[in-house]
């Protein structure tokens, strides 16, 4: 087993692109956090203040999540210059 050595640079956006033509995607699974008596309590009395509330405060309710992506292993939270735009949908009947 000899090894080739070729010394050639290649971008990595270059070898995902042709893993992911390949059918090979790098994924992880999600890590959901612990939750602790305290978080299982806060989650309760949360559910429980807003049980009555009506189905139009739910419609107009945004949900977010707080997710941090990394790529190649940086710990840095880029934020600046990122745009978000919102896109609602007009509800059909089935919907309402």
């Amino acid at each position: 087993n000899q090894k080739l050595k070729i010394n050639v640079s290649v971008h990595d956006s270059t070898i995902r692109k042709r893993l992911g033509k390949n059918g090979l995607h790098g994924r992880i699974p999600r890590r959901k956090p612990l939750l602790s008596k305290k978080n299982i309590n806060a989650l309760l009395s949360f559910a429980r203040k807003y049980l009555d509330d009506p189905q139009v405060f739910w419609e107009n309710t945004l949900w977010t999540d707080e997710t941090k992506v990394e790529l190649f292993g940086s710990c840095v939270s880029i934020t600046s210059g990122v745009k978000v735009t919102l896109h609602f949908r007009k509800r059909t009947s089935y919907q309402q």
